[in-house]
C-alpha cells in the first residue's frame, strides 16, 4: 500500500512540475525564471520548445556594407534594388558571403563567377545537377 502511495505521489509531483514548466514557458510567468530554466535546458530541447528565436545579427550588417565589400555586379544589383530603395534589413546571408568571398580570393574571380560556383556546389550537395534536374534515379519528371 505504501509503495503504491509513493508511486502515485511521485507521478503527481512530476505532473505538477511539468505543468509549472509549461506555464512558465507559455505565459512568461517570470522572465528571470524563464532565463534560468533556459540556461539549464540543453540547446536542442530549448530550440524545440521556444516559440520565438531571434535571428542572429552582425554589427554593421547592411546591404550598403555588402556593396562596399564587393558582393554586387550588374547581374546582381544590390545597390539599385536594396540600398537606393532604403531597405533596412540586415543584408546578405553571412555564411554565404563568407563562402563566396573565399571562392573569389582563392580562384581570383569576380563576384558573378564565384556566386555561380557557390550555387552549383549547393545544388550538387542537395542532389541537383547543373541543369536543375534532380540526380535521384527515383525522380519522375514530366516535360
Amino acid at each position: 500500500m505504501a509503495r503504491s502511495l509513493y508511486f502515485h505521489a511521485s507521478w503527481a509531483l512530476f505532473a505538477i512540475l511539468a505543468l509549472f514548466v509549461v506555464a512558465v514557458r507559455r505565459f512568461g510567468v517570470s522572465p528571470a525564471i524563464t532565463r534560468r530554466l533556459s540556461s539549464l535546458t540543453p540547446a536542442p530541447i530549448r530550440d524545440r520548445l521556444g516559440r520565438y528565436v531571434r535571428l542572429p545579427t552582425t554589427p554593421n550588417a547592411s546591404f550598403a556594407a555588402d556593396v562596399e565589400s564587393g558582393f554586387q555586379s550588374e547581374l546582381f544589383d544590390v545597390q539599385g534594388a536594396n540600398v537606393d530603395s532604403g531597405d533596412t534589413r540586415a543584408g546578405l546571408d553571412e555564411r554565404g558571403k563568407q563562402e563566396i568571398g573565399a571562392i573569389m580570393r582563392e580562384q581570383e574571380i569576380d563576384f558573378d563567377k564565384a556566386r555561380l560556383i557557390w550555387m552549383r556546389e549547393k545544388m550538387k550537395a542537395n542532389g541537383i545537377d547543373a541543369s536543375g534536374r534532380p540526380t535521384d534515379p527515383r525522380a519522375v519528371m514530366f516535360s
